[in-house]
């Protein structure tokens, strides 16, 4: 593998600038966008409900095919096209929304598109981000890199609490405001515009002085053989009840109980505390998962066990406090960020971030225990995606059939559960791994 000398590598060739700019890539287009999932919306009740449900569907069918286009095509390239997507989807929101200016039923067309832009998005991200790190520095990277993109989704809930709290005394207003949107559309741009400063992969010098690879080009045959085979690979089967549980919950989290306990500043300040806390909570866990002192078995399962104790008390607490605010009745009453009852919905919003973070970052520090190459990383973040996407876009279908509350609330636990054998089989799994021998073993079983 070719080596570069530390005096000769540039500051955008250098991996750590790498990092740091797809993480504020990812700040201004999925970051931003995050935060909306959670604002009120002056949009028939069913338009995004279906719009999400179809952009999770089609991102999951997206999925499965975003790894071809990315290495056949280039990462940076499909990241571009699926970032102007997102400022599409932001500027329909203001046109339909506030400023009635295009049908709403066009909004759900563009959040449908929007499934095909974050797949393309997500796929190139991963072949990069996972092609980055050496040993011991892959739990670092990811959290920093998910540091700073949920610092987009902070940003962007800030900005909504700022753009709309003049208007939470009128009773007129139903939805966040035009200048809300506006500045969606502009951090989308900005995100979008900064793909073109990404370095090609070949270019990237790591921490060690070896240069990152290229994804070697291949055959639509050969895409279509590399995912099925992993597709068919025991410990990813064992990874997708964990792949889909993990943005199952957000249609509840921030659909459900968001919406339907706040008004539109306060939920604003709540997406800043939400995503606000998966900063924190992806830095504490990539420095467990990095620790140099521990073997990479017992990294695993420490970080599955915690993960799965905190989760749980998170869900229970959240079982509480929707009985509490009485959210399965139709007449629920909505608080004001000063209002001295949405305390325990802000700290619960908080919890349930910092949980978020914890099983994001570990899915993607086992993946890359389970592979090496480049080619490899786009196709397993393609699967991950795919089952994220599909279980997001069957949460949002179930909400738009508008079932009880309290059966929501229950799904989202029964997955969770049911995601947690998967989880500690791969403990067993990489550690049984590291103990045979290197972790390239693992992809000789693909070829």
């Amino acid at each position: 593998m070719a080596e570069a000398h530390a005096e000769s590598v540039g500051c955008f060739q250098h991996v750590r600038t790498q990092v740091y700019l797809m993480g504020f890539i990812f700040f201004g287009i999925p970051g931003a966008f995050n935060s909306i999932i959670g604002l009120p919306i002056d949009l028939p009740d069913n338009t995004l409900s279906l719009g999400f449900g179809l952009l999770y569907f089609v991102f999951s069918a997206g999925s499965l095919v975003a790894p071809a286009l990315c290495n056949k095509y280039g990462p940076r390239t499909m990241m571009c096209l699926g970032g102007i997507v997102y400022v599409l989807f932001s500027l329909s929101l203001m046109l339909g929304g506030p400023l009635k200016l295009v049908p709403a039923p066009l909004v759900t067309v563009f959040a449908a598109l929007v499934g095909a832009g974050a797949a393309v998005l997500w796929a190139g991200n991963g072949q990069m981000l996972l092609s980055y790190p050496t040993d011991y520095l892959t739990a670092s990277y990811i959290s920093t890199f998910w540091v700073i993109f949920n610092l987009g989704a902070v940003i962007g809930g800030l900005q909504a609490f700022l753009t709309n709290i003049n208007s939470s005394s009128s009773e007129e207003s139903k939805g966040a405001s035009a200048a809300t949107f506006l500045v969606y559309v502009v951090m989308g741009l900005v995100g979008t515009a900064m793909v073109f400063l990404l370095q090609p992969l070949e270019s990237v010098i790591r921490e060690d002085g070896t240069r990152c690879q290229a994804p070697r080009p291949s055959s639509a045959g050969q895409e279509i053989r590399g995912m099925f085979k992993m597709m068919c690979f025991g410990p990813v089967l064992a990874l997708l009840p964990l792949f889909l549980y993990s943005n199952w919950f957000y249609s509840y989290q921030l659909g459900v109980f968001s919406k339907g306990v706040f008004k539109p500043a306060a939920a604003g300040l709540a997406n800043a505390f939400y995503w606000g806390a998966q900063m924190i909570g992806a830095k504490n866990l990539g420095c467990l998962l990095d620790a140099k002192s521990l073997s990479v078995g017992r990294r695993a399962y420490l970080s599955v066990l915690g993960s799965a104790v905190l989760i749980g008390v998170s869900w229970l607490w959240g079982g509480l406090a929707t009985v509490s605010y009485g959210l399965a009745d139709d007449d629920a009453k909505t608080y004001e960020y000063n209002d001295a009852g949405a305390i325990q919905a802000f700290a619960l919003m908080f919890v349930w971030g910092y949980c978020d973070a914890l099983v994001q970052t570990w899915c993607y520090w086992v993946m890359k225990q389970l592979f090496t190459s480049s080619e490899d990383f786009a196709r397993i973040a393609g699967i991950f995606k795919f089952a994220q996407s599909f279980g997001s876009a069957a949460s949002f279908l179930i909400d738009y059939a508008h079932p009880t509350v309290m059966v929501q609330l229950w799904i989202n636990i029964v997955l969770f559960v049911l995601s947690l054998p998967g989880a500690f089989y791969l403990c067993w799994h990489v550690s049984k791994v590291q103990a045979n021998g290197p972790v390239n073993n693992v992809q000789k079983m693909l070829d």
